[in-house]
């Protein structure tokens, strides 16, 4: 036999193996590519947030828009002293906001915000449909208000195109999701937004949705900015405001990963959609998104805000609205407290246009 079969095997045994490890190599290239571009984008993401103001910058071409939405929401008889929330179970659930409209914050050095806070729970409003799946933590308010009323366009595990939903398309859901049961009192061809906002009549309705998008495979990009520009437009067209917010950090853990990146990218369309459409923006994800703070103020699955003391322990409600120093490390008490100081500067806002143009109605 000839000497030269085994050294020809030998040889395409090498170039194989050669092959297979050149392919391996790029292949390993290739993921790290494309693990560098996602930490590049989530860098650059990151940066442009961490760039966006915290509070609502009211000037030039949002200030223009604004003060048209207000002559409209004066037409519609929307009252200057109610505002709707509208979102997921992070401004649903019961350990959030409420605790504003049922007990009196330990504003520290906050003192300057007593009388915008006395404002908007002096309104006395229907007490709304409880959220299902709420977090039942402290007594509900005696009275409820723009803080403490159970909003009709607020559900846990919402996602953001739900707002723009019938009741009918939710009760006809096969088998029915218990947590996103109507309220009973909404028409049921009306958006859940339209109820909300005709049922107690809102100056600004607060838009705080996105984190669920993730799990029911909603794009982030421009789909995402068109997905709030329709929530945006759906609260014009029924008369009030809207004010957007980013939504808080959504964290990774060792089962799953990639919530933080996308939550930066839904952020991204949401400080883009208030740009395109010429909204207020509360950027809620900024200081939550630091170090300095608890977990980045969320509780330990990584999903929902934390409050001092814990969201689901007894007497959450009046420890979310604890400002002084301990208490801001935690996400609701921030939030809490950033509500609070946007709402401040937007009826200053207001004020300032009532002086500019008679035409702009009470503030």
């Amino acid at each position: 036999m000839r000497q030269t079969c085994p050294r020809t095997l030998t040889t395409g045994l090498i170039l194989q193996r050669t092959a297979v490890l050149v392919l391996s190599v790029l292949a390993l290239t290739m993921l790290a590519s494309c693990s560098s571009q996602e930490n590049a984008a989530a860098t650059n993401g990151e940066t442009q947030l961490r760039a966006t103001a915290e509070l609502p910058v009211v000037e030039g071409k949002v200030r223009d828009q604004f003060k048209r939405d207000l002559a409209s929401s004066v037409r519609a008889g929307m009252r200057p002293r109610v505002f709707a929330k509208l979102g997921d179970s992070n401004i649903a659930s019961f350990n959030t906001i409420y605790g504003l409209g049922c007990f009196k914050p330990a504003f520290d050095r906050f003192r300057y915000l007593e009388k915008t806070w006395a404002r908007y729970r002096s309104v006395r409003l229907p007490a709304g449909y409880p959220v299902p799946w709420g977090s039942l933590a402290s007594a509900p308010c005696a009275r409820a208000n723009s803080f403490s009323r159970f909003s009709a366009a607020t559900r846990s595990d919402f996602f953001s195109t739900q707002l723009l939903t019938q009741p009918r398309q939710l009760l006809a859901e096969d088998p029915p999701y218990p947590g996103w049961a109507p309220d009973p009192v909404c028409p049921v061809d009306d958006t859940l937004i339209e109820c909300e906002i005709d049922r107690i009549r809102p100056r600004y309705s607060i838009i705080s949705i996105g984190v669920n998008d993730q799990a029911f495979l909603l794009p982030t990009g421009r789909a995402a900015v068109e997905r709030f520009g329709g929530i945006v437009s759906e609260v014009r067209r029924n008369g009030s405001i809207p004010i957007l917010s980013t939504i808080p950090p959504h964290l990774d853990s060792s089962a799953e990963s990639g919530n933080w990146n996308y939550v930066v990218e839904i952020n991204q369309a949401i400080v883009s959609a208030a740009r395109s459409y010429r909204v207020p923006l509360i950027n809620v994800w900024r200081p939550l998104a630091s170090k300095a703070m608890v977990n980045f103020g969320m509780e330990p699955s990584g999903l929902h805000l934390e409050t001092l003391g814990g969201y689901d322990k007894p007497g959450a409600l009046r420890r979310s609205v604890d400002f002084r120093p301990r208490g801001l490390k935690f996400g609701n008490n921030r939030r809490n407290l950033m509500i609070l100081q946007a709402l401040r500067r937007l009826d200053r806002e207001v004020a300032e246009l009532g002086r500019s143009s008679s035409s702009s109605g009470p503030s």
